[in-house]
């Protein structure tokens, strides 16, 4: 039996508020964290660092609305080979909601306020645990909120467990070609200090650099009173000056 998911990503202008933009992914099998957590960890790592290097080549559009868009991206980009399909086949599509047979929710919560990024994973109890929840329900009781760095330790630990599984079919089955080709899942890092640092410290560059630029195409340039009298006088008006020793009995109606 396939292990079906969803996937939301959603951007919100504010915390609390309701998604501006909100889309549905669905995936047919392998929805375990191991495998869509680590994706979703792994994507949104690379767009940090992609975004870092916008901004050192003065390319940051300055919203958090790009992370929506370049997450989105790669999901419906990845591939992966399936064994019973000919070439590369995409495990993620487009979908019109939540559907009522998966066993895991995934929501990606990007908002333009802090904090600007949570995820949220939901599981399905085993379907033979008792009686049958309608999946609205129990992605409300079971739904919990994580940081990134957070998320990567509950990936991991799942993902050792699995290593685990597939060492001992590995081991029990030794001239099984399916069992002895299986792949073993590699751990997630999350972002050293360093790494972040280095992010953060490339982000100040860009911001001074930027802030250069503006300086440098927008000039600013303070324009004395005879000079501005000059120019309304050269286009045709009769400016009025006024200052501390103006007679205002003395000035002409207004027109």
């Amino acid at each position: 039996m396939s292990t079906r998911c969803n996937v939301s990503i959603q951007y919100r202008e504010k915390q609390g508020g309701k998604p501006a933009i909100e889309i549905t992914l669905y995936r047919h099998c392998d929805g375990y964290p191991e495998t869509v957590g680590g994706d979703i960890v792994e994507f949104i790592q690379a767009q940090q660092v992609a975004h870092a290097k916008r901004m050192a080549t003065d390319q940051w559009p300055g919203k958090m609305a790009v992370h929506f868009d370049d997450t989105l991206r790669c999901f419906l980009t990845e591939t992966y080979d399936f064994e019973l399909h000919s070439g590369k086949q995409h495990p993620y599509e487009v979908t019109t909601g939540v559907h009522g047979d998966i066993e895991h929710y995934y929501a990606i919560k990007i908002a333009a306020t802090e904090p600007h990024l949570t995820l949220q994973h939901a599981a399905r109890a085993p379907w033979n645990d008792g009686p049958m929840v309608e999946v609205d329900q129990w992605i409300v009781d079971r739904l919990t909120s994580y940081s990134v760095d957070r998320f990567i330790v509950i990936v991991n630990k799942e993902r050792q467990a699995t290593n685990q599984r597939i060492n001992q079919l590995k081991k029990e089955n030794p001239d099984n070609k399916h069992y002895q080709d299986a792949d073993l899942f590699t751990m997630l890092s999350p972002l050293t200090a360093h790494t972040a640092e280095l992010l953060n410290q490339t982000y100040e560059q860009y911001r001074v650099v930027r802030d250069k630029r503006r300086a440098e195409k927008e000039p600013t340039k303070e324009v004395s009173v005879p000079e501005l009298v000059e120019g309304l006088e050269a286009v045709g008006l009769s400016p009025i000056v006024i200052d501390e020793k103006t007679d205002f009995s003395k000035l002409p109606p207004l027109k």
